[in-house]
């Protein structure tokens, strides 16, 4: 037995140590993941701590003040371009310091430090979190959110990292574990599937805040995405659908349709751009990375997703939560899992903009169709609940602690 779950000295039990690590506490899925399980960790096990390279982010004020966090910059000072060498050095420090029962992280430096970590320390329990299709996340182009050395190194060893230097790999979803054991040759008995969790009481109450915007009032109807902008999320090709039905279907239906766009990212300007070039600024809009989405998705018809690769999108889970009409891109990973099938709601061929073209189409002239399938998919959101994804973390950390 490597640890025992609960220790005795003195008569005193000595709680297991568990962690979670991750980059920071930035507004991205995986970290509010990693948040929210820990706002709703069961009472009856160990509350994980939680390791970050600084903590900072839009997370940091809604951190349970019951969670201790450790930091890494705040163990080795990170100097501009060997921050991947001092976090790797402190990353030790803390873990031959602390010496925890189970160790989960998140991102993929996490995962790539502590694989290496635990070739010094061969008996530290190693979780690593994938929340991405990992063929589509380390292709070599543009669109590669990893790059640099970094980049170079994690493509050639991550799958040694998790096959040899992990004891188990959890999966975000059925499509991210296919990939890892079909393309990667990661066995089957090392990856568990933890879905992402959604909040759904908390996401309808804050549907419920008041909006104050032009475009939603009179007999306006609008479609939404939420999203980073960023190449990955293919925003353009939503723009061209949504345009070309404008010109394709003339009166009706789409004659007071809108289309906002919620978030913020590097291409912003390069999208903006677009839609000035093909003249629909009066029916398309940016409004910016939102504190609170959720009332603007409320009052949409539909919710757009043109994603090239996802590994289990939130945004689409969070829509699925308030019962809104959802189109996807087939991408992989995730929508087809969360609109099972197109059962849920509609789905298209990523990077079609005809094949989109015809699911906004579809959705703005058969408006009955399109919430039979939202309400089908919201009575199932309960299965992402907070409650039951922070059990399946926690008997995560209990199994490990008992090998």
């Amino acid at each position: 037995m490597r640890r025992t779950v609960i220790k005795k000295i003195n008569d005193e039990k000595i709680l297991p140590r568990f962690l979670f690590c991750i980059s920071d506490l930035s507004d991205v899925g995986a970290q509010g993941v990693v948040l929210k399980v820990l706002r709703h960790w069961p009472n009856q096990y160990p509350l994980p701590e939680l390791v970050v390279h600084r903590k900072t982010g839009h997370w940091k004020n809604q951190l349970p003040v019951s969670v201790k966090v450790h930091e890494l910059d705040g163990i080795v000072p990170a100097f501009p371009k060997l921050r991947v060498i001092t976090r790797f050095v402190a990353y030790y420090r803390l873990m031959h310091m602390l010496r925890p029962a189970v160790v989960i992280t998140v991102n993929p430096y996490e995962g790539s430090a502590l694989s290496i970590v635990k070739r010094l320390i061969p008996d530290l329990p190693i979780c690593i979190s994938v929340h991405q299709n990992m063929s589509m996340f380390t292709k070599r182009d543009k669109n590669c959110e990893i790059k640099g050395l970094f980049a170079w190194y994690y493509r050639h060893t991550f799958p040694n990292d998790m096959m040899n230097n992990c004891d188990k790999i959890i999966a975000v979803s059925s499509g991210v574990a296919d990939d890892l054991n079909g393309s990667w040759g990661i066995s089957k008995d090392k990856i568990v599937i933890i879905q992402p969790t959604v909040d759904q009481h908390e996401i309808l109450q804050l549907s419920r805040e008041a909006v104050d915007d032009e475009w939603l009032r009179g007999n306006n109807k609008i479609l939404i995405s939420v999203s980073r902008l960023v190449q990955q999320k293919r925003i353009d090709v939503l723009i061209r659908a949504f345009h070309g039905c404008k010109m394709q279907m003339g009166e009706g239906a789409i004659n007071h349709t809108r289309l906002i766009i919620c978030g913020d990212g590097p291409i912003r300007h390069e999208l903006e751009e677009i839609v000035k070039d093909i003249g629909a600024s009066g029916y398309i809009k940016f409004i910016g990375r939102q504190d609170n989405p959720f009332k603007w998705m409320a009052r949409a018809v539909a919710f757009i997703s043109t994603s090239d690769w996802e590994g289990m999108p939130t945004t689409l889970m969070e829509a699925q939560a308030l019962g809104i009409p959802i189109i996807a891109s087939d991408c992989p990973s995730g929508p087809e899992e969360i609109l099972k099938n197109g059962k849920y709601g509609y789905l298209f061929h990523p990077g079609d903009v005809m094949g989109c073209m015809q699911a906004i189409s579809r959705v703005l002239n058969n408006p009955e169709e399109a919430v039979t399938r939202a309400m089908e998919g919201y009575k199932e959101s309960t299965r992402y609940s907070p409650g039951v994804i922070a059990e399946m973390y926690a008997n995560m950390f209990q199994s490990l602690a008992r090998l």
